[in-house]
């Protein structure tokens, strides 16, 4: 039986979009309407710039959307929309035709949210970072649906077991994953990162635009292992488990090329290549370091990165979902990057 269980991102390519829903494994679509220009919703990054660009095209998006029986997730993801006028992106988001979800970051906006649009599932983004038991239901309290679980909840069963019951007594409560995901383990950057990047228009020292700098420093081999990405191969382990209810692939900037081989990577819930070409990894140069389509004149002196997916055992999620997270007494991660000739922007298995 096909699994309808992923959310994937629109980048404005409609045939890619086309081609995907096709395949009977999308559950939402997530998209920006918005741009930094524009009502400040989701310009977390300084060059944002939204791929759905006028109303012909939304209502195109929508028809698609409406054809392969396919919900829509509008993003309204910026770390504060305090200072939003919530009358006027009101207004704009009643006239999306067919839309299911919102995603949201501040917890301010839950209650006018969830008051304004009760039919549609309120989601909790990655941004808003709900990474405990309490918090999560702090959400569902408010009446929130679907939330986006922080990486270190994803290799956290006992937790994710917890979540597993919670979700009996609410019943709007709802689980995704990021598949994908490419940010450190417990990286203590978020939201700050995110916030920084919406404040990106003000003058900053270079003191001041450490967060960025640090949140994209290089990653030891042992560190990438440690980045809270789903493989492939272990998606069943948390939908036959109940841990989860979509895994979301990222990110809608990427070019269609790039996307596609990570839909395929994770519709056929198996990959036999180097991890980099489906999971990045947050150093200075890895946009176009991991990027395999980029032209060979620009590639230059980029650093290597390399990791065998095939040197992953077969228990690595069970074994990385339940471990006490105690690194220095471990090795595990380490010998993992090991066994997969792991290289990261230069720094190769072993150095530190």
């Amino acid at each position: 039986m096909i699994q309808k269980d992923f959310s994937i991102p629109f980048n404005g390519d409609f045939q890619l979009l086309k081609k995907t829903l096709a395949s009977g494994r999308i559950y939402e679509v997530y998209f920006s309407i918005f741009d930094k220009h524009g009502i400040n919703v989701n310009s977390y990054g300084g060059s944002e710039k939204s791929p759905v660009s006028g109303p012909k095209a939304v209502q195109l998006l929508s028809s698609m959307a409406k054809l392969y029986k396919t919900g829509l997730n509008v993003l309204c993801n910026a770390p504060s929309l305090y200072f939003s006028d919530f009358r006027e992106l009101f207004t704009v988001l009643h006239e999306i035709p067919g839309l299911t979800a919102i995603t949201i970051s501040d917890p301010i906006a839950i209650r006018a949210f969830v008051k304004e649009f009760p039919e549609l599932d309120i989601q909790a983004s990655f941004i808003m970072n709900l990474n405990t038991l309490e918090k999560i239901k702090q959400f569902a309290q408010l009446g929130g649906g679907t939330v986006i679980v922080p990486g270190a909840i994803t290799r956290n069963l006992p937790l994710l077991e917890k979540i597993r019951e919670l979700k009996k007594k609410y019943e709007k409560l709802r689980i995704k994953m990021i598949a994908n995901l490419d940010c450190a383990q417990e990286c203590i950057f978020l939201p700050s990162h995110y916030m920084v990047g919406m404040l990106s228009s003000f003058p900053q020292a270079e003191e001041k635009a450490y967060t960025n700098a640090a949140c994209y420093r290089r990653f030891t081999p042992e560190d990438f292992i440690k980045v809270p990405f789903i493989r492939p191969e272990d998606l069943s382990f948390y939908r036959d488990n109940g841990l989860t209810d979509t895994f979301k692939i990222i990110y809608r900037s990427s070019p269609s090329a790039m996307l596609e081989t990570v839909y395929k990577a994770y519709f056929e819930e198996k990959y036999e290549g180097n991890m980099f070409d489906i999971i990045p990894t947050h150093c200075d140069p890895y946009e176009c370091a991991r990027d395999p389509f980029l032209p060979d004149d620009k590639k230059g002196n980029v650093p290597e990165y390399f990791c065998d997916s095939r040197a992953f055992p077969p228990d690595f999620v069970k074994k990385t979902s339940t471990c006490d997270k105690n690194c220095d007494e471990c090795g595990y991660c380490a010998a993992i990057a090991e066994k997969a000739n792991a290289v990261t922007g230069g720094i190769k298995t072993g150095n530190r």
